[in-house]
């Protein structure tokens, strides 16, 4: 097969006047389509740099030769700001608008009105900018306030945007919502408070023997703040007295904080105490249920590993276990799976399902061993 190939052509003009910009930086950026984990479905990778020329005198451009494929232009010229044109097409004249970059500046402080010196501050665009900026060069400009606990951002694009700050240790401080900025604009923002952190501890134990539960995933989350990086929370584990420890839970001012707690038991989930809605003052203690442990090794028709099956067991209640397995060794391992004797399912793609009968008894691991799968009718 002969690959096609074209050229990238159009235009740099001022976003404003529409003033023809000569001189401007035009990247094509070819993209490189990394496979899922199943082996059908692409995902985006990274872009890489293809070609770039300068714009001429009458602010054209044209990139010749290039093969046929999903083309992204970076297009950037000194005391403009940046833009992109995801997905460019050879058979369009794109007309590329620079408009005057912006600037951001801001101070943070903490509480009692000492400069918060040397905390990173990160600036993420919002929007169309972001699809190409994102894969191309940084996902967000981070830089870290001064002695006075001041920073600025230089060289922005205009349109929406997010600010966190991130204390050394703590939780992410988002700004309140800030109106996009205009072409041009330089802008101060409001002086910004922090908190300077506090700590909480989480017990988490056995529900009927009180006994510590020792290297149990814990996640403490703030409610109601709407950052979706701050909503990642902070991670910790149990120690050997079944307490998991946090500390730099704080960051924005808040007049009430509250937290999401929860513990993570593999193949069951978030396990929430009692009360899900807790403050940074109080204790919280979570109880997990000891009950069996179902563990075994899924190999294919061709003896070797399976990376990726479904394992069910019913009945469970009135409901049945589900579990994707993703891995590479083939194994798997259900928890808190109440006593009993239960129909354990395993399925992957055309291989023919294999039910096994398997007996869950309190407190203990029961390893049913190997099971192969054997191929079943292929459809064409």
């Amino acid at each position: 097969a002969i690959m096609q190939s074209g050229t990238l052509k159009g235009s740099v003009v001022h976003g404003e006047t529409g003033k023809a910009i000569a001189g401007a930086t035009v990247i094509a950026l070819k993209p490189y389509l990394e496979k899922a984990k199943d082996d059908e479905v692409p995902l985006w990778g990274q872009l890489n740099e293809a070609r770039r020329l300068r714009t001429g005198s009458d602010g054209t451009f044209a990139i010749e030769d290039l093969p046929e494929n999903y083309w992204n232009l970076w297009v950037e010229k000194a005391g403009y700001a940046w833009t992109t044109v995801p997905r460019a097409k050879f058979k369009e004249e794109h007309v590329i608008r620079l408009f005057p970059a912006c600037s951001l500046w801001g101070k943070v402080i903490y509480e009692d009105g000492e400069p918060a010196v040397g905390v990173k501050i990160e600036y993420t665009p919002q929007g169309t900018h972001s699809e190409v900026f994102s894969r191309y060069r940084l996902k967000s400009y981070y830089i870290t306030t001064g002695s006075d606990g001041t920073f600025e951002y230089t060289d922005l694009p205009p349109g929406k945007f997010t600010i966190e700050a991130y204390p050394d240790g703590h939780l992410p401080a988002p700004w309140t919502a800030e109106p996009p900025l205009k072409p041009g604009e330089n802008r101060r923002l409001p002086v910004h408070k922090l908190d300077r952190g506090f700590g909480m501890k989480v017990f988490v134990r056995w529900l009927g023997t009180n006994q510590p539960a020792e290297g149990i995933e814990v996640v403490v989350k703030p409610i109601a703040d709407p950052m979706p990086r701050t909503r990642i929370g902070k991670r910790r584990r149990t120690d050997e007295n079944g307490v998991a420890r946090f500390s730099g839970l704080g960051g924005q001012v808040m007049d009430d904080p509250k937290f999401q707690i929860t513990a993570i038991l593999p193949g069951v989930g978030p396990v929430e105490p009692d009360r899900r809605s807790i403050g940074p003052d109080e204790e919280v203690t979570i109880y997990l249920r000891r009950d069996g442990v179902i563990k075994g090794k899924v190999l294919g028709a061709d003896g070797e590993p399976l990376p990726r099956f479904h394992i069910s067991v019913e009945p469970i209640g009135f409901l049945t276990r589900q579990l994707w397995v993703w891995g590479e060794r083939g194994e798997f391992k259900l928890y808190q799976v109440p006593e009993g004797r239960y129909k354990l399912h395993v399925r992957h793609g055309n291989l023919v399902e294999v039910e096994r009968e398997v007996a869950s008894k309190p407190g203990e691991e029961t390893d049913i061993g190997t099971i192969r799968m054997e191929s079943g009718a292929e459809i064409y």
